[in-house]
């Protein structure tokens, strides 16, 4: 049994294979050129840069499998299986961030392995001394030994849990797909169900319709392939067995290639079966079978149900956020509350189609704003404040609207711009003007620059009574605006002579104001919400964060209102803003945490089983975590509080990697070891406590 690790490697960049091309050319290529910003890149990168000379490396596509498997399947669930394509050894890895060049095995003859599967682009695989699922698929890939099928079986629960799919819960599952659907979609979306489902609901007024399966209705095209037909066989007769989107996929292309390719047999077929007469709904018959997009609302509804993590809970969250307004994710340290935030935000961005941030449009991650507030984070930074400008002597100070405020205009702004080319005319004006010295705006009215005129924009006209009619910028910009505070005194004529001046001779337009309101969800991540002085933080904020007054009416005046254009202007937190904080438990700030704010937030917990359950996929793993927890807050070992259990975070790095000594050793000295020596600090008796828990964390037994 070798002692490395095997490396498993993806072969698709974008839409395209490139088996063919890493093997003739003896190299294999990470994607993401000339994006290496991506988030899930960099995870990949770190696997790869560990690769070394000689290692194993197996080219893999993954997908599932409902039919034509080695071993009977009796409940018709889909299984998970990976091709292995072709074995290699590393011979030179460059570390140049994508390529390693490898001596691929000509002798090696592909094969399929079941259950045990990753998607992920690199998949380090670690042997081990027992025999487990890692062990076994090692075994399978470098010495072709025979999968064990009935451990993974057994291990998977396939055969116990056969009995469950039966058509009563296929049943149920068509009437959740429907509940899914029950605004303002139901009656567009019974006709597709029953599609899937390949039988009415009510046979009474359907009884004239010969309702077949998709699987059937293809089956009757005369003029199918070989290779169609094998096709077929993969199709279920109810799509409602199917039960996991990427399985999903992977039928409804099989079906809509074939209907693409015999498009008018099948126009016949639809047809010939669509016999309503009379008073029949023939809109809810085959006709309604839309060729193109009949499985999106299945594909859809699936993308709930197949998720990473704990599905509930981020569906629960991100309802609750929808109607609080407020929430914040509260937890032991390394329970993945920023990245659960994260998840939400993508959920609600995206209407549930996806909780991964990297699967959004660049227009989507623009919806979400993120900061993390520490000891020095203060309200200039949040709200707005004066930042420097210019450089040598020139040095003044500007009025900056902060990261949140900053958010917020961004959320309401309107979905149709105004029109407003005021400056750009103004800059003409002031260049004729530099020019001449005098501009003659109307017969009989000559205007030349004031003695303010660098400080204000201030024009200037002697009457021939001698007094003077003085117009600055400002006021000229409010007239143009239809803005109330402009000073009458006579001179609204003279202001409006000045704007027809610049609409003729300047190209000013005219103006229109924005239009419509910005619906779209916008949400705010604040990580470590408790680290900064909320109350120096938020300010006047206090009010207008309170869900109850969020929009206009929430409006208060900012603490550099006097500097505004207008100085009645108020901020408000837009009513599609919505805010996501979190908080470390233990964290000393916690108990500083202003109460007033505590009133206008949801708490959510987040434990650190709920942690493991979400981030971890390794029973070892998760078994290790929870002996070091169990010590933690055993009163006869650490006696803590279960608000210092560890999060899933820590042993993220090593999951699936098994629970070898070699393997958790480093993250014991590295990590856990350093936060228990913080935990106990100042403590009597706290390097016998650590040492307990260490002898739980390796599984020492402790002797009387």
């Amino acid at each position: 049994m070798t002692n490395n690790d095997v490396y498993f490697v993806g072969t698709m960049i974008g839409e395209k294979d490139f088996s063919d091309e890493f093997i003739e050319k003896g190299q294999w290529q990470l994607g993401w050129v000339d994006q290496e910003d991506n988030e899930q890149y960099q995870k990949m990168l770190a696997l790869l840069n560990e690769i070394k000379i000689d290692d194993v490396v197996i080219l893999k596509s993954t997908y599932t499998r409902t039919h034509d498997l080695p071993f009977e399947n009796p409940n018709g669930k889909s299984v998970s299986v990976m091709k292995l394509k072709k074995l290699g050894h590393v011979k030179q890895n460059p570390h140049d961030g994508h390529n390693l060049f490898i001596d691929w095995e000509s002798d090696f003859q592909p094969r399929e392995w079941y259950f045990y599967t990753n998607r992920q682009t690199i998949w380090k695989v670690s042997n081990s001394d027992k025999i487990d699922d890692a062990s076994q698929l090692i075994q399978f890939a470098l010495h072709n030994i025979k999968q064990d099928y009935s451990y993974f079986l057994d291990k998977s629960g396939l055969i116990a849990n056969a009995h469950k799919t039966n058509q009563t819960e296929l049943q149920k599952r068509k009437q959740d797909f429907l509940k899914f659907y029950d605004q303002g979609k139901w009656t567009a979306v019974i006709p597709k169900a029953n599609w899937l489902s390949g039988y009415w609901d009510d046979k009474q007024n359907y009884q004239k319709i010969k309702l077949v399966s998709i699987r059937q209705l293809l089956s009757y095209i005369t003029s199918l392939t070989a290779t169609e037909n094998e096709a077929l066989k993969l199709i279920p007769d109810n799509l409602f067995t199917i039960t996991t989107s990427d399985e999903f996929v992977k039928i409804s292309d099989v079906i809509n290639s074939i209907i693409l390719n015999h498009r008018q047999e099948v126009d016949a077929l639809i047809d010939s079966l669509n016999i309503v007469e009379g008073n029949g709904r023939r809109g809810w018959g085959y006709s309604n079978f839309k060729k193109r997009n009949w499985y999106k609302e299945y594909q859809k509804y699936l993308s709930q149900h197949d998720r990473k993590g704990d599905t509930n809970m981020q569906l629960k969250g991100s309802s609750l956020l929808i109607n609080s307004k407020n929430i914040i994710l509260r937890g032991a340290p390394g329970t993945g509350k920023t990245f659960l935030a994260k998840s939400m935000a993508a959920d609600i961005i995206s209407n549930g189609e996806t909780t991964d941030l990297n699967n959004l449009t660049e227009e989507q991650q623009n919806q979400i704003g993120f900061v993390q507030f520490h000891p020095s984070y203060d309200y200039t930074d949040f709200v707005e404040g004066l930042r420097p400008t210019g450089s040598g002597t020139n040095v003044g100070f500007e009025l900056v609207p902060g990261i949140f405020k900053a958010f917020c205009e961004k959320a309401y702004k309107p979905t149709v711009n105004s029109v407003d080319n005021f400056e750009q005319s103004w800059d003409k004006f002031v260049e004729e003007m530099d020019e001449k010295q005098e501009i003659e705006v109307a017969p009989g009215y000559t205007y030349h620059p004031s003695e303010s005129w660098e400080a204000d924009g201030g024009i200037m006209r002697t009457t021939d009574k001698g007094y003077n009619q003085y117009i600055n910028k400002n006021q000229l910009y409010k007239v143009y605006r239809g803005l109330p505070g402009v000073p009458k005194r006579g001179h609204d004529n003279f202001r409006k002579k000045v704007l027809q001046f610049m609409k003729d001779h300047l190209e000013l337009l005219d103006f229109k104001a924005a239009e419509g309101v910005n619906d779209k969800p916008y949400i705010f991540i604040i990580d470590e919400i408790n680290r900064a002085e909320i109350s120096k933080v938020l300010g006047e904020l206090f009010f207008s964060i309170d869900p109850e007054y969020r929009g206009p009416k929430g409006g208060v005046l900012t603490q550099y209102s006097n500097l505004h254009d207008d100085k009645d202007e108020k901020f408000f937190i837009p009513k599609n803003v919505y805010i996501i904080g979190t908080m470390n438990d233990i964290d000393r700030s916690v108990d500083i945490f202003d109460f007033a704010m505590r009133r206008r937030f949801t708490f959510i917990e987040i434990t650190a089983k709920q942690s493991a359950d979400n981030m971890l996929n390794n029973d070892d793993t998760k078994n290790l975590m929870a002996r070091l927890n169990q010590a933690l807050v055993d009163k006869n070992k650490g006696g803590l509080t279960r608000d210092y259990e560890i999060g899933a975070s820590y042993f993220k790095p090593i999951d699936g990697a098994g629970a070898s000594k070699e393997i958790i050793e480093p993250l014991w000295d590295n990590k856990l070891q350093p936060l228990l020596i913080d935990y106990f600090r100042g403590e009597h008796e706290a390097e016998k406590k650590i040492k307990l828990i260490e002898n739980a964390y390796f599984a020492i037994q402790e002797e009387d």
